[in-house]
Protein backbone atom coordinates (compact mmCIF):
# COMPACT_ATOMS: atom_id res chain seq x y z
CA UNK A 1 0.00 0.00 0.00
CA UNK A 2 1.09 3.37 -0.96
CA UNK A 3 2.42 5.66 2.02
CA UNK A 4 -0.36 8.40 0.91
CA UNK A 5 -2.78 5.99 1.09
CA UNK A 6 -1.66 4.63 4.25
CA UNK A 7 -1.57 8.13 5.88
CA UNK A 8 -5.02 9.05 3.57
CA UNK A 9 -6.45 5.68 6.01
CA UNK A 10 -4.78 6.83 9.46
CA UNK A 11 -6.02 10.40 8.78
CA UNK A 12 -9.61 8.81 8.50
CA UNK A 13 -9.35 6.17 11.38
CA UNK A 14 -8.39 9.49 13.52
CA UNK A 15 -11.27 11.53 12.47
CA UNK A 16 -13.66 8.41 12.84
CA UNK A 17 -12.14 7.80 16.47
CA UNK A 18 -12.62 11.34 17.36
CA UNK A 19 -15.85 11.22 16.12
CA UNK A 20 -16.67 8.25 18.20
CA UNK A 21 -15.24 10.04 21.53
CA UNK A 22 -17.35 13.10 20.57
CA UNK A 23 -20.39 11.91 20.65
CA UNK A 24 -19.94 8.89 23.30
CA UNK A 25 -19.14 12.64 25.56
CA UNK A 26 -22.29 14.44 24.29
CA UNK A 27 -24.56 11.14 24.47
CA UNK A 28 -25.69 12.90 28.37
CA UNK A 29 -26.72 16.09 26.16
CA UNK A 30 -28.63 14.25 23.89
CA UNK A 31 -30.35 11.61 26.19
CA UNK A 32 -31.18 14.99 28.66
CA UNK A 33 -32.31 16.75 25.63
CA UNK A 34 -34.71 13.77 24.65
CA UNK A 35 -36.37 13.77 28.13
CA UNK A 36 -36.67 17.90 28.57
CA UNK A 37 -38.61 17.59 25.39
CA UNK A 38 -41.81 16.25 26.93
CA UNK A 39 -42.06 17.99 30.12
CA UNK A 40 -43.87 21.60 29.20
CA UNK A 41 -43.51 23.97 32.72
CA UNK A 42 -45.18 27.11 32.49
CA UNK A 43 -44.27 30.21 35.09
CA UNK A 44 -47.06 29.39 37.62
CA UNK A 45 -49.57 32.17 38.01
CA UNK A 46 -53.27 32.55 39.07
CA UNK A 47 -56.24 31.17 36.82
CA UNK A 48 -60.05 30.72 37.90
CA UNK A 49 -60.23 26.54 37.36
CA UNK A 50 -57.35 23.83 38.21
CA UNK A 51 -57.87 20.06 36.68
CA UNK A 52 -55.94 17.26 37.71
CA UNK A 53 -55.52 14.79 35.13
CA UNK A 54 -56.26 11.07 35.51
CA UNK A 55 -53.00 10.44 34.23
CA UNK A 56 -51.62 10.60 37.60
CA UNK A 57 -54.23 11.30 40.11
CA UNK A 58 -52.14 10.95 43.23
CA UNK A 59 -49.21 12.64 42.26
CA UNK A 60 -51.58 15.03 41.12
CA UNK A 61 -53.77 15.73 43.90
CA UNK A 62 -50.38 16.32 45.70
CA UNK A 63 -49.53 19.06 43.74
CA UNK A 64 -52.76 20.36 43.23
CA UNK A 65 -52.97 20.64 47.09
CA UNK A 66 -49.58 22.40 46.93
CA UNK A 67 -51.26 24.93 43.94
CA UNK A 68 -54.99 25.35 45.59
CA UNK A 69 -52.87 26.62 49.39
CA UNK A 70 -50.70 28.88 47.32
CA UNK A 71 -53.58 30.73 45.86
CA UNK A 72 -53.22 29.99 42.76
CA UNK A 73 -57.02 28.12 41.91
CA UNK A 74 -60.13 28.58 43.72
CA UNK A 75 -61.75 25.67 42.46
CA UNK A 76 -60.41 21.93 41.12
CA UNK A 77 -61.33 19.80 38.73
CA UNK A 78 -60.45 16.38 39.72
CA UNK A 79 -60.92 13.75 36.43
CA UNK A 80 -61.55 10.17 36.52
CA UNK A 81 -57.85 8.21 37.28
CA UNK A 82 -56.52 5.70 34.75
CA UNK A 83 -53.30 4.87 36.81
CA UNK A 84 -52.01 3.60 39.86
CA UNK A 85 -48.84 5.07 40.62
CA UNK A 86 -48.75 6.55 43.76
CA UNK A 87 -49.82 4.57 46.16
CA UNK A 88 -47.46 3.80 48.48
CA UNK A 89 -45.98 7.75 48.66
CA UNK A 90 -50.16 8.17 49.69
CA UNK A 91 -50.12 5.69 52.22
CA UNK A 92 -47.62 7.42 54.42
CA UNK A 93 -50.27 10.38 54.48
CA UNK A 94 -52.26 8.32 56.45
CA UNK A 95 -55.57 8.98 54.74
CA UNK A 96 -58.95 8.20 56.40
CA UNK A 97 -59.79 4.93 54.31
CA UNK A 98 -63.56 5.22 54.63
CA UNK A 99 -64.07 8.94 54.36
CA UNK A 100 -64.42 8.83 50.30
CA UNK A 101 -64.07 6.54 47.51
CA UNK A 102 -61.50 8.44 45.41
CA UNK A 103 -58.27 8.45 46.47
CA UNK A 104 -56.95 11.53 44.84
CA UNK A 105 -60.04 13.69 46.52
CA UNK A 106 -58.99 12.38 50.14
CA UNK A 107 -56.01 13.32 49.56
CA UNK A 108 -56.83 16.91 48.59
CA UNK A 109 -59.39 17.43 51.31
CA UNK A 110 -56.87 15.70 53.63
CA UNK A 111 -54.23 18.36 52.44
CA UNK A 112 -56.59 21.35 53.71
CA UNK A 113 -58.26 21.96 50.06
CA UNK A 114 -62.15 22.19 51.36
CA UNK A 115 -64.47 20.10 49.97
CA UNK A 116 -66.43 22.37 48.09
CA UNK A 117 -63.76 23.37 45.88
CA UNK A 118 -63.32 20.01 44.39
CA UNK A 119 -65.77 18.63 41.13
CA UNK A 120 -64.76 15.24 41.11
CA UNK A 121 -66.00 14.20 37.50
CA UNK A 122 -68.03 10.50 37.85
CA UNK A 123 -67.16 9.19 34.18
CA UNK A 124 -63.73 7.28 34.01
CA UNK A 125 -62.00 8.57 30.85
CA UNK A 126 -59.33 6.32 28.58
CA UNK A 127 -57.22 9.37 27.60
CA UNK A 128 -56.48 12.73 27.60
CA UNK A 129 -58.26 13.96 24.29
CA UNK A 130 -61.74 12.82 26.37
CA UNK A 131 -60.36 13.92 29.53
CA UNK A 132 -60.56 17.62 27.40
CA UNK A 133 -63.96 17.09 26.50
CA UNK A 134 -65.01 16.54 29.90
CA UNK A 135 -63.80 19.73 31.01
CA UNK A 136 -65.10 21.56 28.00
CA UNK A 137 -68.73 20.63 28.64
CA UNK A 138 -68.23 21.46 32.26
CA UNK A 139 -67.01 24.56 31.13
CA UNK A 140 -69.87 25.30 28.89
CA UNK A 141 -71.47 28.92 30.08
CA UNK A 142 -68.72 29.26 31.90
CA UNK A 143 -66.51 32.65 32.64
CA UNK A 144 -63.29 30.61 33.21
CA UNK A 145 -60.46 32.09 30.66
CA UNK A 146 -57.48 30.39 32.34
CA UNK A 147 -57.03 27.22 33.49
CA UNK A 148 -53.93 25.29 35.34
CA UNK A 149 -53.55 21.67 33.74
CA UNK A 150 -51.74 19.42 36.27
CA UNK A 151 -49.93 16.16 34.73
CA UNK A 152 -47.34 13.84 35.00
CA UNK A 153 -44.09 15.32 33.79
CA UNK A 154 -43.40 12.94 30.89
CA UNK A 155 -47.01 13.41 29.22
CA UNK A 156 -46.93 17.61 30.09
CA UNK A 157 -46.13 18.71 26.43
CA UNK A 158 -48.83 16.56 24.53
CA UNK A 159 -51.59 17.12 27.39
CA UNK A 160 -50.75 20.77 26.99
CA UNK A 161 -51.40 20.58 23.18
CA UNK A 162 -54.45 18.31 23.30
CA UNK A 163 -56.34 21.21 26.07
CA UNK A 164 -55.27 24.03 23.76
CA UNK A 165 -56.60 22.19 20.76
CA UNK A 166 -59.55 20.72 22.01
CA UNK A 167 -60.65 24.15 24.64
CA UNK A 168 -60.02 26.39 21.66
CA UNK A 169 -57.95 29.59 21.71
CA UNK A 170 -60.64 30.90 24.41
CA UNK A 171 -59.10 29.36 27.26
CA UNK A 172 -55.40 29.68 28.23
CA UNK A 173 -53.86 26.53 29.44
CA UNK A 174 -50.77 26.57 32.16
CA UNK A 175 -49.06 23.62 32.15
CA UNK A 176 -47.39 22.94 36.40
CA UNK A 177 -46.78 19.34 36.11
CA UNK A 178 -46.70 17.53 39.23
CA UNK A 179 -43.04 17.62 40.78
CA UNK A 180 -44.23 14.85 42.95
CA UNK A 181 -44.41 12.68 39.89
CA UNK A 182 -40.79 10.58 39.44
CA UNK A 183 -39.94 10.73 35.89
CA UNK A 184 -36.58 12.39 35.40
CA UNK A 185 -35.72 14.16 32.00
CA UNK A 186 -32.05 14.20 33.03
CA UNK A 187 -31.62 10.78 34.19
CA UNK A 188 -35.01 8.45 32.46
CA UNK A 189 -32.62 6.26 30.87
CA UNK A 190 -31.36 5.18 34.01
CA UNK A 191 -34.66 3.49 34.90
CA UNK A 192 -36.39 1.22 32.99
CA UNK A 193 -40.08 2.11 33.48
CA UNK A 194 -38.93 6.02 33.14
CA UNK A 195 -37.72 4.77 29.91
CA UNK A 196 -40.97 3.16 28.05
CA UNK A 197 -42.56 5.73 29.45
CA UNK A 198 -40.51 8.30 27.14
CA UNK A 199 -41.00 6.03 24.26
CA UNK A 200 -44.60 5.91 24.03
CA UNK A 201 -44.84 9.14 24.80
CA UNK A 202 -42.66 9.99 21.49
CA UNK A 203 -44.95 7.69 19.98
CA UNK A 204 -47.89 9.35 20.78
CA UNK A 205 -46.46 12.54 20.17
CA UNK A 206 -45.36 11.39 16.71
CA UNK A 207 -49.08 9.61 15.59
CA UNK A 208 -50.51 12.82 16.71
CA UNK A 209 -48.45 15.02 14.65
CA UNK A 210 -48.87 12.75 11.54
CA UNK A 211 -52.91 12.00 11.85
CA UNK A 212 -53.56 15.59 12.87
CA UNK A 213 -55.79 17.42 9.92
CA UNK A 214 -53.30 19.85 8.29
Amino acid sequence: MEPETISRLRTLINVVLVLVVVLFALRGVFLRAAGRGLVQEDQPRQAELMVISGESPIFGAMAGADYFKAGLAPKIFLAGGRTPEGTELAAELKLAPEKHPNIAYRILTGQGVPEPAIVQDAAAVPDLEEEARRVKSFLAGSQVKTLILVTPKYCAKRARAVFTEILGPEIEIISLPSKYDRFDPDNWWRDRDQAEKLLVEYFRLFTRAAFSPD
